[in-house]
């Protein structure tokens, strides 16, 4: 007997199928277990997404008088199963429920999908369901400071409405970012970009060329919002006052410009400072541009921009500091461009330079344009900022709304939103009732 023993013993094929007998299920069962956790972790992150999505365009609904839970909630379904392509024979596999609280105009809603877990449900009973909750409202308060407008056509050579370069920074803590544009790339990041907001809202998809960074993470298929400034008035002006003025200023030297109508643009260069006068500057068929070394500084000023060619350029080391009127046609806007200018979106998708004449690009490429206080309203044209120093950082606060909204590599755009401590007032629609989760 003592023979055979050692015999087995000293075999080391026995003491490896012993072993393998043994570990063999503890092997497949921690494999099954990984699958399990993994599925569990990508599954929360997209039932969240959608979750999310579908929260924001039911709350809308709330608008409609007498409207009932079981509306609220086959909005929230259709919504969630076509936005989180969610094949019709696999809706039973999720259990959902959506209820209203109409004092507060917002619904709370949940979703839950069972599934059958390779090992996890004996090792934890709460693996199963995947659950996911989002409350949304209709918002009283909170600044939106960046809207892209763009929505794309066939004929559209571009998609995306917000296009974030890779390492540029968009940092607006405590405010919301929304893309209009309903295409799959609605929304683009490039390689290390990072957006802080208080929401990133895409009324499409969300395009990640990298590994982008959103905080939080973006909510995809919002509802499109209309543009809250399409039936601001624009300001009533006369007769050209100057035609195709340069102003150049020498190193040491101040001067000082005065508001009216510069037919064929405003071109201010040199190394000295100009101050701008309070008021409306009006800059027809011609680009506004700042170059060289000089410095402008302007309290209370607006710009309205109208006719072919009216786009504006701040060059790379020139300074920047800007406030927008606190009272008058121009109340809060820095920056109003004629709803009327001919404009197309067809920009080159690979080099993004203009593939049409009558695309309109402003750009902001200065280092020194820290302060820019007001709403910059160019909802015909693309805004390009290259600059490689932070932008508008010390500012009050700063909105945008464009069509385009493209942050080339490397940059850092600061949005505030401390309305409250400047005169200088947020137009209409940029505050207020708005879709908003709060979970």
């Amino acid at each position: 007997m003592m023979g055979v023993l050692k015999t087995f013993f000293a075999d080391r094929r026995a003491n490896l199928a012993v072993t393998m007998a043994v570990l063999g299920p503890l092997l497949l069962a921690a494999v099954g277990f990984a699958t399990d956790i993994a599925m569990v972790v990508r599954s929360q992150s997209n039932l969240q997404r959608a979750t999310d999505g579908a929260a924001l365009a039911t709350v809308k609904e709330m608008a409609i008088p007498n409207v009932s839970d079981a509306q609220l909630e086959s909005v929230f379904k259709n919504h969630f199963f076509t936005n989180a392509g969610i094949a019709p024979e696999n809706e039973g596999d999720y259990i959902v429920k959506v209820t209203s609280v109409p004092g507060k105009s917002a619904v709370l809603a949940t979703v839950e999908l069972h599934w059958k877990p390779l090992i996890a449900q004996f090792i934890d009973k709460k693996a199963t369901p995947i659950t996911a909750a989002a409350n949304a409202e209709m918002a009283g308060q909170g600044l939106t400071c960046v809207i892209g407008l763009l929505q794309p056509t066939l004929t559209t050579l571009v998609k995306s409405s917000l296009h974030f370069g890779d390492a540029s920074k968009l940092i607006a803590d405590n405010c919301s970012v929304f893309s209009n544009s309903n295409h799959a790339w609605g929304l683009r990041a490039d390689g290390d970009a990072e957006i802080t907001a208080q929401l990133t809202c895409s009324a499409g998809g969300i395009l990640k060329l990298g590994k982008a960074k959103f905080t939080p993470d973006p909510v995809k298929d919002c509802p499109q919002i209309e543009d809250p400034l399409e039936k601001r008035a624009a300001p009533i002006f006369g007769a050209c006052t100057e035609n195709n003025a340069v102003i150049n200023v020498a190193a040491g030297v101040t001067t000082n410009i005065k508001p009216g109508v510069y037919c064929d643009g405003l071109r201010i260069e040199g190394e000295g400072s100009v101050e701008l006068d309070p008021g409306i500057y009006v800059i027809k068929s011609g680009p506004l541009v700042i170059a060289g070394s000089v410095s402008v500084i302007g309290k209370g000023v607006g710009f309205y921009l109208t006719g072919t060619g009216s786009v504006f350029n701040f060059g790379p080391d020139a300074g920047v500091d800007l406030a927008a009127p606190a009272t008058g046609p121009m109340a809060g806007l820095l920056v109003f461009e004629d709803r009327a200018v001919p404009y197309s979106f067809n920009l080159n998708p690979l080099t993004y330079e203009p593939g049409d004449l009558l695309v309109r690009m402003h750009r902001i490429s200065s280092n020194r344009a820290n302060n820019l206080l007001g709403t910059l309203y160019l909802s015909r044209s693309v805004l390009r900022i290259d600059s490689t120093a932070p932008v508008a950082d010390k500012s009050a606060y700063t909105a945008l709304i464009v069509g385009r909204l493209w942050l080339q590599k490397g940059l850092t755009l600061t949005l505030n939103a401390d309305y409250t401590k400047t005169t200088v007032p947020v137009p209409d629609g940029l505050i207020g009732t708005r879709p908003k989760l709060i979970h």
